[in-house]
């Protein structure tokens, strides 16, 4: 039984921090419509990335953003695990 609470309760964190994170590509100084971003994804993984602003604003800055916070704050969440743990 623990262990479904636990698994349920990680697959939903999961779950937001997916979320979260495609609204951060979709929202910042300059909005892009989820469609847009899912057609410059499609692109990307296809081998046809284009040159264009969307394009750019996405791969070259929101996403390596998104995923340096992403696993920063993983970092400092098991420091801080380890800290509690040690003392």
């Amino acid at each position: 039984m623990e262990n479904k609470k636990l698994y349920f309760r990680v697959s939903l964190l999961t779950i937001f921090l997916l979320a979260s994170m495609i609204t951060a590509i979709c929202f910042g100084s300059i909005e892009i419509e989820l469609g847009i971003v899912a057609d410059e994804v499609e692109n990307f993984l296809q081998g046809n990335r284009t040159d264009s602003p969307n394009s750019m604003i996405i791969f070259d800055i929101r996403i390596p953003r998104i995923l340096f916070a992403a696993i920063s704050g993983a970092i400092l969440s098991l420091t801080g695990m380890l800290m509690q743990t040690v003392s």
